[in-house]
């Protein structure tokens, strides 16, 4: 084998299907454009046939690993950055109705805007929980003492859960 030539040592692998499905469609161009390696080849190839195929399974000799074929693999690929991105559109989507909840210490007051730009001025000691968009409905939990100043929608009411 240290003498052959590279045109030879494609012949054989091509023969003994070593080739990756690419190569061997670069080779079978390279067999019709060149007179000298097709000749070379069908030379091989006569050789080739007159030998046994089959192999002696017990042979201490290295198994090659059985590649995955290119039809195969496109469909896992495409089966894998399925999931990616749907895996992506489940983790990174803002979650539905997260509510907010604003507090009034001891000693304090505080103003709070809501989504619809109305004011809530909370008294000491009392807390609010709202959503952070609101739906149909204007809805807000409210824990102690509150001044609101609210923003008229006939068609969403404020409703004010103590």
């Amino acid at each position: 084998m240290a003498n052959t030539t590279e045109k030879e040592r494609k012949c054989i692998r091509y023969l003994a299907r070593e080739m990756a499905i690419e190569d061997r469609l670069i080779f079978q161009i390279e067999l019709m454009l060149d007179e000298e390696l097709s000749a070379l080849f069908y030379e091989l190839k006569e050789a080739w046939e007159l030998y046994p195929t089959q192999r002696n399974t017990t042979s201490r000799e290295p198994r090659l690993s059985k590649k995955i074929k290119p039809k195969r693999k496109i469909y896992v690929l495409v089966a894998v950055l399925t999931l990616l991105v749907l895996g992506s559109f489940y983790f990174l989507k803002p979650p539905l109705n997260q509510m907010q909840s604003v507090s009034a210490h001891e000693g304090e007051r505080k103003t709070v805007v809501l989504p619809d730009s109305s004011v809530v001025i909370l008294n000491a000691g009392s807390s609010i929980n709202y959503p952070r968009e609101f739906e149909n409905i204007r809805e807000v939990f409210l824990a102690g003492e509150a001044y609101f100043q609210g923003q008229k929608d006939l068609n969403h009411p404020l409703c004010i859960m103590i």
